[in-house]
């Protein structure tokens, strides 16, 4: 379960790609958009705890601030 990774690599930073890929198929911007929905559910911070959800919230909005830094713009012609 995607939730269920995220907390079991929280310590580290988050799950590496390759795991994510093997587990589920996604490349990790699938994964962490997938996660932060499932995040936004009611049910879930109930079961997570605040703290376990706003961490796993951060790693993913790391996640997207790398991601955006590394994408290249490409050129209007």
């Amino acid at each position: 379960m995607l939730v269920n990774l995220a907390v079991t690599w929280l310590p580290y930073g988050g799950p590496p790609t390759e795991e994510i890929w093997i587990r589920f198929g996604l490349n990790s911007d699938q994964y962490w958009s997938r996660l932060c929905h499932l995040l936004a559910l009611g049910s879930w911070r109930r079961h997570l705890g605040r703290e376990t959800g706003e961490q796993i919230r951060t790693l993913a909005v790391a996640h997207f601030h790398a991601t955006s830094k590394t994408a290249r713009p490409t050129s209007a012609k």
